[in-house]
């Protein structure tokens, strides 16, 4: 007559135990499913840090740091464009930036990583695309041969500087000036 009532218990028991399974299985099943498996539900999101000014010709660098989930992998984007254009510029998977071969129409642009995992996360950064810093190829002089003549007419102190007819057709005049 015990044994109904031990296999009552014990079906009891493992429906009880099953439920509790379920429960618990299902409640994990949510938290992770919400945020593309970041592991309790916390809020997912990108951080991007890297240069603020690149030249034409050069190039900038950028990291993306995921924090609440665990594929961390991001897509980049320039202007909002995957991977850029020759417009705005073009930034490969490492998070290199490379400018276009004129100064964008919108300056600065913004480079943006984008969470693979979770595409509503994302995190931006700002560049300042600069022209190149110019550079001197050549230089040149140009030598006058100024004479000075002492006029009679000057004052102790002071000299009267005359430009000969030569020094007068290269743009110099008639001067004088006074010495400490």
């Amino acid at each position: 007559m015990n044994e109904p009532r031990f296999r009552s218990l014990r079906t009891l028991l493992q429906s009880a135990f099953g439920i509790l399974l379920l429960l618990t299985g299902c409640t994990n099943g949510v938290m992770n499913s919400g945020g593309g498996g970041n592991g309790g539900g916390a809020q997912a999101s990108v951080t991007v840090s890297g240069s603020s000014q690149v030249r034409l010709g050069g190039t900038a660098s950028f990291s993306a740091t995921v924090t609440n989930l665990t594929n961390t992998a991001v897509t980049w984007q320039v202007a909002g464009i995957n991977g850029g254009n020759s417009s705005v510029g073009t930034i490969i998977s490492s998070g290199v930036y490379t400018p276009p071969s004129s100064i964008p129409a919108t300056n600065p642009v913004t480079v943006t990583a984008v969470s693979v995992a979770s595409p509503s996360a994302s995190g931006s950064a700002s560049l300042n695309v600069l022209n190149p810093v110019p550079t001197i190829t050549s230089a040149s002089a140009t030598r006058y041969n100024i004479t000075e003549r002492f006029s009679r007419q000057s004052k102790p102190g002071q000299c009267i500087v005359k430009f000969s007819q030569r020094d007068r057709r290269a743009g110099l005049g008639y001067g004088s000036g006074a010495f400490a």
